[in-house]
């Protein structure tokens, strides 16, 4: 009787004991797998911020529709004048660029003998 309380209480013994070690096993495995999950946690964390930072600047930079609209219409109105001033501009009708060209050649060499 005292035998077979013994090895049962010895085979009790051991299967808490390797209750114990397993659940250590499962400890050390979910704790390492937390680590990881924290890390990524808190590398996206940091993601966020930089990409709210982003559109943060964005935003700044965002011109409104109408603001828009008013530029695009400035621009058109800055070029329309511009071109029409470059039509009344005259050329002459004859233009002797060699004559031009000796003149530039002659002021260069005169500014390079100063």
């Amino acid at each position: 009787m005292q035998d077979i309380n013994l090895d049962c209480l010895r085979e009790f013994y051991f299967i808490k004991k390797r209750e114990w070690i397993d659940n250590k096993v499962i400890i050390a495995s979910q704790t390492a797998e937390l680590k990881k999950v924290t890390s990524v946690i808190e590398e996206t964390n940091k993601e966020i911020a930089k990409l709210e930072i982003f559109l943060a600047n964005v935003n700044k930079r965002l011109i409104a529709d109408g603001a828009l609209q008013r530029k695009i219409i400035e621009i058109e109105d800055k070029t329309k004048a511009l071109l029409d001033r470059q039509k009344t501009v005259s050329e002459p009708k004859e233009c002797n660029t060699e004559a031009i060209i000796e003149k530039i050649e002659e002021l260069q060499s005169a500014n390079q003998s100063r």
